[in-house]
């Protein structure tokens, strides 16, 4: 099975935290696949960042694709 995502390991990102535009990068891509009660297969997809948006070395989260863009000007037309 193959999986396209959205995004790619090394992409440049743009998001929005505490009310702040942040840029970095893809350093991990986790897929989960679930296959619901009507046999329909379901990927999900969770990024994680290169530099972590909390500050904190310890503290970690996976963004979803629809949270994520690959650009700012993408980025403010889902405001």
């Amino acid at each position: 099975m193959t999986i396209e995502t959205k995004l790619d390991i090394g992409d440049e990102v743009f998001f929005i935290l505490n009310r702040k535009v942040h840029t970095t990068e893809i350093a991990e891509i986790q897929t989960k696949t679930e296959l619901n009660t009507y046999g329909a297969v379901t990927v999900k997809e969770f990024y994680t960042l290169t530099k972590n948006p909390a500050g904190s070395q310890f503290t970690t989260r996976g963004f979803t694709k629809d949270e994520l863009h690959k650009t700012k000007q993408e980025l403010l037309d889902t405001l």
